[in-house]
């Protein structure tokens, strides 16, 4: 069983003090009976089952469900006995007086009243889900970055090694750190390096800049 009410306070969220203030025990005796040390005697049991909906069985065997299910009797005797518990100035007590003095015509009035309430109230839960459901919609999808095209990184570093082997190529004139440059810088000087070697072999054929020759009858 020690096992089992460890569960059960886990469970609910609670501490081995606070778990002990719902049942009005001491904190220390919750202690004794995780540890194994005491058991809970059986009005104990049954307060633990009543203030926290345990399903007895489950609580001293194992068996079945941790919680048992409530019929809606059993919730409106919750209901009431938390109202005869609660302060003098609580609200739900305060209303429920009220009430108490309401003829059957204005308890039905009443009725309508509140369930026209709990209608409003859903609807209005409803509405703002829609809202936000709208406004998730209404937000500008960011589109991914493209996965790099594996063909074309292939074919981008194919022309980079023909770019450097061809300034290689070139005696005296070699592109500098070629490894280093950029796609685009290689683009330029590689048309730079063909503008000088066209400039030269015109040279050497006779048609440089200012050489052009005149024949005389």
């Amino acid at each position: 069983m020690k096992n089992r009410i460890k569960l059960l306070r886990r469970t609910l969220d609670l501490t081995q003090q606070k778990f002990a203030d719902r049942l009005g025990i001491k904190g220390n005796a919750i202690s004794q009976y995780e540890s194994g040390r005491n058991e809970p005697i059986d009005a104990v049991i049954s307060l633990i089952c009543r203030e926290f909906n345990v399903n007895e069985t489950w609580l001293r065997t194992g068996e079945g469900e941790m919680f048992r299910q409530r019929s809606r009797e059993d919730e409106l005797a919750e209901y009431m006995d938390s109202l005869m518990q609660s302060e003098p100035n609580d609200i739900r007590r305060k209303f429920a007086l009220a009430v108490s003095h309401l003829s059957t015509a204005q308890l039905i009035f009443l009725k309508d009243i509140a369930e026209g309430l709990v209608a409003d109230l859903q609807t209005t839960a409803t509405d703002a889900e829609q809202i936000q459901f709208d406004e998730l919609l209404d937000k500008p999808v960011i589109p991914e970055s493209p996965a790099p095209d594996p063909d074309i990184e292939a074919q981008v570093e194919l022309y980079r090694q023909h770019l450097i082997a061809k300034s290689k190529a070139i005696s005296n004139k070699r592109i500098k750190n070629p490894s280093k440059m950029s796609l685009e810088e290689m683009q330029m000087e590689l048309a730079r390096q063909y503008t000088l070697e066209q400039d030269t072999a015109d040279e050497s054929l006779g048609f440089g800049h200012g050489n052009s020759s005149t024949t005389t009858g």
